[in-house]
């Protein structure tokens, strides 16, 4: 059937060509109806000058000339074969540009489904460093940092029960008191006023103090804290107003001093920096260091390789037009072993590159590594200096248009390796029978799994900062070397066949939980 539909789809192109050699067959992304009407009304004329085939690629429509190769005539049967909508007829172009160049009898050789299961798009740092299954593979979309202790803080509620233990207590020996004492309603204001007054005067005046000195790490905390202390010194002064008798000089007076204790035991006695710009430059600190190590290595890898080699998946050097899904790619695929081979020539299946960081190091060599993968490939027409090879995980022949097809195109960043050759170094080091255990201390650890997280969520926020990374790049984070090359292409090609059903899976999964 399907050949018998490839025969009359090309008799009918041919036919068309014999009636109108000089009219291209354009199809839009209008609606069937419209565009069979055109077809038969008015035929659409050669649009000429660059800036309109820019203006018509922005609007992606579709032009093809039967009078192209097979490619494009295959290319217009596809187009044919779509949907009356534009994302119908994108979608039965791709299916069918997948059928001919076999990507999906690859995918048939082995056990989708199976393969699914080892892969996931982790919910926190930990999950990820935590895994204990040797073929747990994780779809890497956003940055990981450490998570709280699954959302309980028992310091908050420890703090929250001593205050209720406290503000009980007090009020239960206060209102016992004040009752044994005649006029008792007066002196319940008065003194119920007083605490009041006492409780929002102090951390009225540290809190303003804090906001008026610019330090603003808690602004917006020292906000709230003004304007609650605040409410409660006014409450008190109003009910301390309605009794008599009552000196509220000298509750100023006596809040003061207390102020000034406070601050000599908390500022001056210890001579210390306030506590918030400690956590300020701390924070800052930490932030340099966590940068230092993980992002110089994500920033020298991007630029130097990553942006460089995936601008020619995105862009066309010979016509500098944005490559389509739809588009060939044409990579030269050569054996590993042969350096001076030129290569022969395949088409990309999938506009994808994957990035493969492993979730620990080891002695075993990532270079080595990366030599026993059987093929290495580069864009054709490269806009580098020089090719840029990386690992082609597979290659076929198609049965339906005899082209050389490949996929699986990914790279393992041999440059995080010296992680683990600074771990060796540090131990190294703090293994010195002639240091002392404080200069041993002083040493510090090298955590292998950190760093390496660290190096992966600087290269996530650096792909998704570019439009020529961003959709054409995708992290897979895998178990330690060595490595089954095999199954990581498995993985590969089950994300490149569908990636949307992973963040829709995990999304599911979230819901339910």
């Amino acid at each position: 059937l399907f050949s018998t539909t490839l025969v009359n789809c090309m008799h009918q192109v041919m036919a068309h060509e014999t009636q109108n050699k000089e009219t291209e067959i354009v199809y839009t992304t209008k609606r069937t109806d419209e565009v069979e009407k055109e077809q038969q009304d008015q035929p659409v004329q050669e649009q000429k000058g660059q800036g309109q085939e820019q203006e018509q690629e922005e609007k992606e429509e579709q032009v093809v000339n039967p009078k192209d190769d097979a490619g494009g005539t295959q290319a217009a049967i596809a187009l044919k074969l779509g949907g009356e909508t534009k994302t119908g007829r994108m979608s039965g172009m791709l299916k069918k540009a997948a059928t001919l160049s076999g990507f999906q009898t690859v995918l048939n050789t082995f056990n989708k489904k199976e393969v699914e299961r080892t892969i996931k798009v982790p919910d926190s740092m930990e999950e990820l460093l935590e895994s204990t299954e040797k073929d747990r593979r994780f779809l890497i979309f956003k940055s990981l940092f450490p998570s709280d202790d699954n959302g309980y803080d028992k310091y908050f509620w420890m703090d929250v029960a001593l205050m209720t233990i406290l503000a009980v207590v007090g009020l239960i020996i206060v209102a016992v008191r004040i009752s044994r004492k005649e006029e008792a309603s007066k002196v319940g204001l008065s003194e119920s006023g007083a605490l009041l007054f006492t409780a929002g005067f102090t951390p009225l005046v540290l809190t303003g103090y804090a906001i008026i000195s610019g330090a603003t790490k808690f602004r917006q905390q020292n906000l709230i804290k003004a304007a609650s202390s605040l409410f409660l010194t006014v409450l008190g002064l109003v009910l301390l107003a309605l009794a008599e008798d009552v000196d509220i000089l000298m509750l100023f007076g006596g809040g003061s001093m207390e102020i000034g204790v406070l601050f000599f035991i908390t500022k001056m006695f210890s001579i210390g920096e306030d506590d918030e710009r400690t956590i300020v430059k701390l924070e800052s600190q930490l932030a340099d260091a966590r940068r230092s190590v993980g992002a110089g290595m994500a920033l020298s890898y991007f630029y130097n390789f990553v942006k460089p080699v995936v601008t020619d998946l995105y862009r066309n050097k010979e016509s500098d037009k944005r490559i389509r899904k739809e588009d060939d790619v044409v990579m030269m695929v050569k054996n590993a072993k042969d350096r001076d081979g030129k290569g022969e020539e395949h088409i990309l299946a999938k506009h994808w590159m994957t990035i493969l960081i492993p979730r620990d190091l080891n002695d075993n060599n990532l270079r080595g590594e990366l030599r026993n993968v059987e093929f290495q490939a580069h864009v054709k027409h490269y806009s580098t200096f020089r090719p840029m090879s990386q690992p082609i995980l597979k290659t076929w022949t198609s049965s339906e248009d005899g082209r050389n097809y490949c996929s699986g195109l990914c790279d393992l960043p041999t440059i995080i390796s010296s992680i683990w050759d600074r771990k060796l170094d540090m131990d190294q080091r703090r293994n010195d029978a002639s240091l002392t255990q404080e200069e041993r201390d002083a040493i510090l650890e090298v955590n292998v799994p950190l760093e390496l997280v660290g190096f992966q969520n600087a290269l996530v926020e650096l792909v998704q900062q570019y439009p020529e990374t961003n959709g054409r790049v995708r992290i897979i984070s895998i178990p330690p070397a060595p490595f089954d090359w095999n199954s990581v292409f498995e993985a590969i090609a089950v994300v490149d066949d569908n990636p949307d059903a992973f963040t829709q899976k995990d999304e599911a999964e979230g819901e339910q939980d």
